[in-house]
């Protein structure tokens, strides 16, 4: 991409933000992979201590498979798969405990993800509720989040999320128009989507859900639909994502296919997401990074981007963040970020569990990222994705030279500006 001179469109190309920070496990090597002994990364001094720590858990199993779904997941039989999954989990945790309380950084936010984790029985969340809470410092935990699936939700399940400290339910609805709901086989009905949020706003008090955008052949009229169907539900967050079609499932791609249903082309995409942006603002939403938009957030203090503040969703703000943020991951395929210490688990179920029992840890793909990848992180994900960085928590020194000569054109192009404290988008940086 290239900058280009004009006061509206500012690059050469049109690329919407992804989630970047989840690869496909085709495009990663096995040249490092292996057992991680965390007692010995302790003692090396090779991971730097954390400013904030996040723990991620992944649950990976789902009643139904979507077919849009980057995501590790699968179908299950039987509730003891989930059960005999869930009490490795568990050890994972208590294996790897005392190397998180090593990294030094308060715990700042939990997300248990999926797959679809409401597919836990209630005594099955408790569990890892109650371990977490022996096993970790939670004094400083500002957000707990519970990713759902409609159809699993029970009010029971709900409560005891409640106990063990869940502030937040996220879900994906993607799309209300029934063609692409058949395409993506979402077999969720209005009832228990309904039911999925005003349930979560009682007991749990927040809620959002994501509405996808950019599907092959997808009409303006369409999306105009999804976005009227989720403002009118009032959750508390709105994510809009765009469709990726590297990561979509064969089948659907052979669907789109007999179809005869064309890709969205970027520069639709892109108009799709500042319409988008426009309606979400007039319904009294605000974004507070890339992709998520906070109800009533309009009528409070804004950045130059438009933007309030990272702190409406926790975990985007630390795993997008500075480079002493740490992420640790617990399941199969979940992901660590330790500074220049990256990991992510084997994606197999059967494996993981395995793993777990026989070897007490998790085979892992592993990178050491150069100090200069790291040192950059937030210059790269942070700035762009929150639309903030503050100069104190750059580690400038190692800024790799490419990334400050692309800041530096970017702050001259007018896309970002900075003082002696920080540096922050503007209103066309984010656009």
């Amino acid at each position: 991409m290239q900058l280009v001179d004009h006061p509206f469109v500012k690059f050469d190309q049109l690329k919407p933000i992804y989630n970047f920070t989840y690869p496909l496990f085709r495009t990663i090597s096995d040249k490092f992979r292996g057992y991680i002994n965390y007692s010995e990364l302790i003692d090396c001094d090779k991971v730097p201590r954390a400013q904030s720590v996040s723990l991620y858990l992944h649950v990976p199993f789902c009643e139904t498979i979507c077919s849009f779904c980057p995501f590790q997941k699968g179908a299950y039989k039987h509730a003891s798969q989930i059960d005999d999954y869930t009490d490795e989990l568990v050890r994972e945790i208590s294996i790897k405990g005392n190397f998180v309380r090593s990294l030094g950084g308060r715990i700042r936010t939990i997300y248990i993800g999926g797959g679809s984790p409401s597919v836990l029985s209630a005594e099955n969340i408790r569990k890892l509720g109650s371990l977490l809470h022996s096993e970790f410092d939670l004094t400083s935990l500002d957000e707990f989040t519970f990713e759902c699936e409609p159809k699993s939700v029970t009010k029971e399940k709900l409560y005891a999320a409640r106990e063990i400290g869940v502030n937040r339910i996220s879900f994906g609805i993607q799309t209300f128009v029934e063609r692409f709901r058949a395409l993506f086989d979402l077999t969720s009905s209005r009832e228990q989507i309904e039911n999925t949020v005003h349930w979560s706003q009682e007991i749990i008090g927040r809620v959002g859900f994501d509405i996808l955008y950019g599907m092959h052949g997808q009409l303006s009229e369409e999306f105009i639909h999804d976005l009227k169907r989720a403002t009118e539900l009032q959750p508390e967050t709105i994510n809009l994502y765009p469709v990726n079609n590297i990561s979509i499932t064969p089948k659907l791609h052979k669907l789109y296919s007999v179809k005869a249903m064309e890709p969205s082309s970027l520069a639709h995409r892109q108009v799709l997401r500042l319409f988008g942006d426009t309606v979400l603002r007039e319904c009294g939403y605000a974004p507070c990074n890339g992709h998520s938009y906070i109800r009533d957030a309009n009528c409070g203090p804004l950045n130059l981007a438009g933007m309030c503040s990272a702190d409406n969703f926790r975990y985007h703000k630390y795993l997008h963040g500075y480079h002493d943020d740490y992420v640790v991951g617990f399941g199969a395929s979940a992901q660590s970020i330790l500074g220049p210490f990256i990991t992510r688990a084997n994606p197999n179920r059967s494996d993981y569990i395995a793993d777990i029992r026989e070897h007490g840890a998790a085979k892992v793909h592993y990178n050491w990222a150069p100090t200069r990848q790291s040192a950059s992180k937030a210059l790269c994900m942070r700035l762009p994705y929150s639309g903030y960085v503050a100069k104190e928590r750059i580690d400038w020194r190692n800024v790799d030279p490419f990334v400050r000569e692309n800041l530096r054109r970017v702050i001259k192009a007018g896309l970002v500006v900075e003082d002696e404290h920080c540096m922050q988008l503007t209103r066309t940086g984010w656009q």
